[in-house]
């Protein structure tokens, strides 16, 4: 048996010579299209035929195609992958077996798209950013006719065009090649676009496609603040060796409540009247709470604003925690450059030095206790040993320590025990006076606190003053 396709004569055993009539296919009409991102497109026509018709094609790259119609045309997708498969061989063969056959070959269309980033950033919030490079699939990078042309962004989210023009006139160039988008992109899914006005080039025979990057804007863009790990030392509560007491927190003393706001003190940025859980006092050991502390984050620059103030807690081996019981403190702020400085209710403050320090979310370390850790002013903190440590003695929290004279801390103390027996005292009490901080508030005798705040001024001169070195 032998067939002759598209007109020819057909031989199936019936009469030698005879021409079938039924076995005339003609293949009229073959159009290929192809657009980036997607698998080739075929429309193809024919006369002739007996139906049904089965439609088979393999692209040049080895890819099979098949179909069926029971009429004289057939449409579809092409096998193969986006933007490779260039040219194809295309059957069609009729309820008789009898086939016509035809091959095309199109403008292969190759996809590349903008290599963007986006980040959140904790200070201008979401940034959209181009290299002004292109790349066509994982990470080639695409050398060909790029352009700056044209933008698009799309919230795939909402449904709506955010932003579409020209990347020179609405973007803001960074560098020769990057460029920075400058609106706001609230949270959701984004496609952008960025390519030439024509949305495609020819290059050595190929259409180059511009098509779309995806990214995502999160709902939070992760950890916006600034951290810090703070270690620190009072004096007061330090006579010697490495370890301050915990006598207020072993005695029940220590409370529950945080003391500045209700000693006149306002937070900022923070409410007053922070608690702790019971539990966060029953700690011993190195890691036992020796008081209530306040830590302040300041600008990094003159007038040194406070911009932030919060409770915590300050334990025995000098790290100073939040109240939460984390070891970082946590700030609103974002990251950046600023100053730290720590109070306490019967020392004077502390504050870093002219070198602002970097806050970040991991929590930068500033280590009040060590003489390399740089602090503003002259003096400012007095070394019990080899321990950097605040100065004791600011028993009515002024700044200012005095031991006579107008508004001083010593007669506070005489008029705390009674003012006429200097022997008296006041135990069991948690007090801004009892500057050693043993829950004992003496005038006199052995571990009495009036002569810590003479130590504190000079020790020799009475009328001698030490001042917090604070801007």
């Amino acid at each position: 048996m032998r067939k002759v396709v598209a007109g020819s004569i057909c031989f199936f055993g019936l009469l030698i010579g005879q021409v079938n009539a039924q076995c005339d296919l003609v293949i009229t009409y073959l159009s290929v299209y192809q657009e980036c991102y997607t698998n080739p497109w075929v429309q193809i026509s024919w006369t002739g035929g007996t139906p049904p018709y089965a439609v088979y094609a393999i692209t040049g790259d080895g890819f099979p195609t098949q179909g069926s119609s029971s009429s004289h045309n057939w449409s579809g997708g092409l096998g193969g992958g986006s933007g490779i498969a260039y040219d194809a061989n295309f059957t069609i063969t009729d309820a008789l077996g009898c086939e016509a056959t035809s091959y095309t070959s199109w403008v292969n269309h190759y996809p590349v798209s903008p290599d963007i980033t986006f980040s959140a950033d904790c200070i201008v919030g979401g940034i959209l950013r181009w290299t002004g490079k292109y790349y066509t699939g994982g990470s080639v990078e695409y050398f060909g006719c790029t352009s700056t042309g044209s933008y698009s962004i799309y919230n795939i989210t909402t449904s709506t065009l955010v932003g579409s023009g020209a990347v020179a006139t609405d973007w803001v160039q960074l560098s020769g090649t990057n460029w920075q988008y400058p609106g706001t992109l609230p949270a959701g899914s984004y496609f952008v676009d960025i390519g030439p006005a024509s949305g495609q080039c020819n290059n050595f025979g190929q259409v180059i496609c511009f098509g779309p990057a995806q990214f995502i804007v999160p709902t939070n863009p992760g950890n916006c603040t600034s951290n810090l790990q703070l270690r620190a030392a009072l004096a007061g509560a330090l006579p010697s060796g490495a370890l301050m007491t915990d006598h207020l927190r072993s005695a029940g003393l220590l409370p529950l409540i945080e003391p500045y706001s209700a000693g006149g003190y306002s937070y900022v940025g923070s409410a007053s009247g922070t608690s702790v859980p019971a539990a966060m006092l029953t700690v011993t050991g190195s890691n036992a709470i020796v008081d209530w502390v306040v830590v302040e984050v300041r600008q990094p620059s003159a007038p040194y604003a406070v911009l932030h103030s919060r409770p915590a807690l300050i334990q025995r081996d000098g790290d100073v925690i939040d109240a939460s019981g984390s070891s970082t403190i946590n700030t609103p702020l974002p990251p950046g450059s600023y100053r730290i400085a720590l109070r306490h209710r019967n020392h004077l403050g502390v504050m870093s030095n002219s070198t602002a320090l970097t806050f970040d979310p991991a929590g930068v370390l500033v280590d009040l206790t060590s003489l390399s850790t740089s602090v503003f002013g002259s003096n400012a903190r007095v070394a019990v040993g080899s321990v950097q440590c605040l100065w004791p003695g600011d028993a009515n929290f002024d700044g200012t320590t005095i031991y006579t004279g107008t508004s001083n801390d010593r007669d506070l103390v005489l008029t705390a025990i009674g003012g006429t027996t200097p022997t008296n005292t006041v135990t069991n009490i948690y007090s801004p006076l009892d500057i050693n901080m043993d829950g004992v508030i003496r005038y006199t005798g052995t571990n009495n606190d009036r002569d810590i705040i003479l130590q504190t001024i000079g020790g020799v001169v009475p009328t001698a003053t030490r001042v917090q070195q604070w801007p």
